[in-house]
């Protein structure tokens, strides 16, 4: 007789066919069971065990009689059902369902708060600019910039150029490059200075263009001549230059019979060292982040940097410096010819962005903004009075869009504002213990109907919000980015984000820098900034060119005096009211307990912005030590507190009084034995029985 082991157990034939039978009687009575018996009696979802006997199974799926299926292949059926169902509804709503528009009404009503949270959050009228930057793409540029065209004689740019921007949709020029590009066409090096969104990267875009159409126009210079080097921070905004380059030049023809252009390629890694190499050498414009092109300066000799270019561009220079890349500045610039144009463009000028233009402009130097007097010249010591001999030099009169004369060189933008005015600031006091539960409500007003980037202070914040959210339900409308995604996921993740009408991106201060992504509605600041400066670059992700967008910022009571802080920097913040938040604080861990990887970004996570509290450069309002430990475990979902190493001493002062504590504990302690030694000797008996002394010795005879 064979035996069979079902179930753990020993069984013969017999046995086995009254199991057989009992379940088919079993099944004729109840209908085809989709699991065994004794999966079904452990199993304690209802739910799922009235699905599978009504065989509401998923399409693909045949119900059978001695069909058995693991609880866990069923939750994944479940899981891919469900995901497909979301792609598909998603893909309806971009494709067949565009958001109605609505129709548009004055900027004033739109810019004026509200103490209504709910107004604010699902208000979706917007200022004809931001109508404008939702419509057609070429409309928004050429409403973006209304100074002087960039086809006047008098500016000085070649026609093929002036075309190819006219066909990309750069009709009329900014103020800063109103300022810069005459004065850059002339020969003139540029410490460039401007605010986020103001046109900077097609400021020396042109200048660079015009220099490498006029060189590789020359009799006997070969078509993959290099010409030019730009060096920028990251990789996401060495990709949106490359991306602005690459768009003019695709209209770019000239030579004989039109069938010459500019070839430019990003050098910033994630690819064969060889591949990139081969596309340096073929290639008129090199754009790149500083390690990768200082590691081709010095291992590719084949490269004609040395003999050849003639434009080299820093964008960003002030990140460029805080970012520790002085040391491949430095080998960059030693390998560069010294007849050379350099054009330096910073968002702020310090002390150091000041010392770097000193040691890379060559050529007589000009200081442009869009703020202040008329550009200004540089010297050895920094800036210089009004610069005057500026009669050949862009001090002309430029006929603008509307057809008003102004002086290009003279144009007073004293009182332009750093920050848009089209930009709604916000900030919302929220208790530690329900960030969480407000960054739920937020991107459920947000994620599905408006385009939104949530900054936060660390990779390890921005790895577990993002997983949080898309687990708890949006998954289909949140990306991350930071620092360490592979180039290659970095630049598809930015890319795909460019494209999105709506969604959330979570990301580090890598993405607060340069980035152009448009229709970004709304800027959230999960984490406080470090400083005034670090806020600015962040809110100004929205609002760019003359569109309508807000910005909210999440602080903790204990975080408050950040508001006035700020006021002093000319950053006023209105307060949105407090909101009943939804109650998931349990749902939340639940998903901790069933995803063990979320669990432990979600510890990563704790422990980096404690790190990050206790590093922060303003330690009066960011203090550690007025933490809240076990509320900020709640708001990660977290049910106990991971260990953390806080420090002993927050400050000099408390460190002093410790020290002066334990001085006196050890006096204390000095004068408590020298009283129980004078105790002790006082009650010793000084006499012995024979009458000799105890505490002295008797003297020697020959003493």
């Amino acid at each position: 007789q064979f035996l069979y082991f079902i179930g753990g157990e020993k069984m013969g034939i017999k046995g086995k066919r009254r199991k057989e039978r009992l379940r088919a009687q079993r099944e004729a009575e109840e209908g085809p069971a989709m699991y065994d018996d004794a999966g079904a009696d452990d199993f304690a979802d209802r739910e799922l065990r009235d699905l599978a006997s009504a065989q509401q199974l998923p399409d693909g799926i045949v119900p059978a009689s001695k069909m058995k299926l693991k609880h866990s292949e069923l939750y994944t059926m479940q899981d891919r059902d469900y995901l497909e169902a979301a792609e598909e509804e998603r893909a309806n709503r971009k494709g067949k369902q565009p958001r109605p528009r609505k129709a548009a009404r004055s900027e004033q009503a739109e810019l004026a708060a509200t103490a209504d949270a709910n107004e604010v959050f699902e208000d979706g009228e917007y200022a004809d600019g931001a109508d404008a930057a939702r419509g057609n793409h070429l409309d928004r540029r050429s409403k973006a910039a209304g100074g002087p065209a960039f086809a006047n004689p008098l500016v000085g740019l070649d026609e093929p150029l002036a075309d190819a921007l006219a066909m990309a949709g750069f009709t009329n020029m900014t103020p800063i490059q109103a300022r810069a590009v005459p004065l850059a066409l002339q020969e003139f090096d540029i410490l460039g200075q401007a605010k986020t969104g103001s046109g900077k990267t097609l400021a020396f875009a042109v200048p660079v263009l015009q220099g490498a159409i006029r060189a590789l126009a020359a009799p006997g210079v070969a078509p993959g001549t290099f010409t030019a080097l730009v060096m920028s921070p990251t990789k996401e905004l060495c990709a949106q230059i490359r991306n602005v380059f690459a768009e003019v030049c695709s209209f770019l023809r000239f030579g004989a019979k039109n069938q010459q252009s500019v070839t430019c390629e990003l050098i910033t890694g994630g690819t064969k060292v060889s591949e990139e190499r081969k596309r340096l050498l073929a290639c008129n414009i090199a754009i790149g982040t500083p390690g990768r092109l200082l590691d081709h300066v010095q291992h590719t000799p084949a490269w004609t940097i040395r003999r050849t270019l003639t434009h080299f561009v820093m964008d960003e220079a002030d990140r460029l410096l805080a970012d520790g890349f002085q040391r491949d500045l430095d080998g960059i610039l030693q390998a560069l010819p010294a007849a050379r144009q350099t054009l330096l463009f910073s968002a702020t000028n310090s002390k150091s962005v000041r010392e770097l233009a000193r040691l890379s402009l060559a050529k007589t130097a000009v200081f442009v903004a869009t703020k202040g007097d008329a550009p200004q010249a540089l010297d050895g010591s920094g800036i210089a009075p009004p610069y005057v001999d500026l009669s050949n030099a862009g001090a002309v009169q430029l006929p603008t869009a509307d057809g008003e004369e102004v002086a290009e060189a003279g144009a007073d933008d004293g009182d332009e504002e750093a920050i848009p005015s089209t930009l709604r600031q916000y900030c919302q006091v929220v208790p530690t213990y329900d960030r969480l539960m407000a960054l739920y409500a937020f991107l459920k007003r947000v994620a599905k109907k408006r385009k939104a980037m949530i900054f936060c202070a660390t990779v390890a914040s921005a790895q577990f919000t993002c997983m949080m959210m898309g687990a708890a339900g949006f998954h289909n409308e949140v990306l991350m980015l930071h620092g360490k995604m592979k180039h290659r996921q970095r630049l598809a993740t930015f890319e795909a984000f460019q494209k999105w009408d709506n969604g959330v991106l979570f990301c580090t201060d890598v993405a607060a820098r340069g980035l152009d992504i448009p229709r970004v509605d709304w800027i959230l600041q999960y984490d406080p900034p470090t400083d005034p400066t670090e806020y600015i670059h962040r809110i100004g992700r929205t609002a760019r060119a003359g569109a309508v967008g807000s910005a909210l910022m999440f602080l903790t009571p204990q975080e408050q005096p950040f508001v006035p802080y700020l006021a002093k920097y000319g950053i006023k913040l209105d307060v949105l009211p407090q909101e009943p938040l939804p109650d998931l604080h349990l749902s939340m861990q639940r998903i901790l307990e069933l995803d063990p990887i979320v669990a432990q970004h979600a510890t990563n996570a704790f422990r980096a912005y404690v790190n990050a509290y206790q590093s922060h450069v303003l330690t009066a309002i960011f203090d550690v030590r007025k933490l809240h430990l076990e509320d900020l475990a709640i708001s990660f979902a977290l049910k106990t507190v991971p260990t953390v190493s806080l420090p002993a001493h927050a400050n000099a002062e408390e460190k002093r009084n410790e020290y002066v504590k334990g001085k006196l504990k050890s006096i204390r302690s000095r004068q408590f034995q020298a009283r129980a030694e004078y105790e002790r000797l006082k009650t010793k008996k000084q006499w012995g029985e024979d009458g000799a002394f105890v505490g002295m010795k008797r003297p020697d005879a020959e003493m």
